[in-house]
């Protein structure tokens, strides 16, 4: 009886401990898809958005067909050509990250990044097989800045709001008074 008590004491306890998920291809964060030709590039990305000032991991896929993760239709590519170019008004733009990253043997060819300032960006990325250009895609994307309320603290507006309720509680409070003595006296009058 003793070990059956212990079994479920155990089990109970592993029923309630956090829960580790491991997702594939995009689904645990999101997807960006480009288009050209007969082309289809993916950029996969660790969160559900993109936020500023926080490292993010990006990793690039690329597909024959207009379809992504459908077996048979992945490209095998050598290299990639990488430029990360925040929007101006300018037609260039402002160039925050450019450079290669070589395909590795095991995992998908990405890299980790910091995005300096919310705004829209282009990725283009050029993918490489044995030293020639398959073909170049852009990505568009738009990086948002997480708004953080800042915490209470004792401010002038609430030292001017508790005071505004008070003197108006008091300024109440004595005009009731008032009409109480009022009819008090009235009634001691017609008595």
């Amino acid at each position: 009886m003793k070990r059956i008590f212990v079994f479920l004491y155990l089990l109970s306890i592993l029923a309630f401990l956090p829960q580790a998920y491991v997702h594939a291809h995009g689904e645990a964060g999101m997807t960006i898809v480009g288009t050209v030709g007969t082309f289809t590039g993916d950029v996969d990305y660790d969160n559900t958005f993109i936020q500023a000032d926080v490292p993010g991991r990006f990793v690039f896929n690329l597909f024959s067909g207009d379809k992504v993760d459908v077996v048979g239709t992945g490209v095998e590519f050598d290299d990639l050509w990488v430029r990360f170019v925040k929007k101006t008004e300018t037609s260039n733009g402002t160039m925050i990250f450019a450079g290669p990253i070589d395909r590795p043997l095991f995992g998908g060819a990405g890299m980790t990044i910091t995005i300096p300032e919310p705004g829209d960006y282009t990725i283009f990325v050029r993918y490489n097989k044995d030293d020639k250009k398959i073909v170049e895609i852009s990505y568009d994307f738009t990086a948002f800045e997480l708004v953080t309320e800042k915490p209470f603290a004792f401010e002038k507006e609430f030292f001017v709001g508790v005071g505004g309720g008070f003197t108006g509680a008091l300024i109440l409070g004595l005009i009731t008074m008032g009409v109480y003595r009022v009819s008090r006296k009235k009634q001691t009058i017609t008595k």
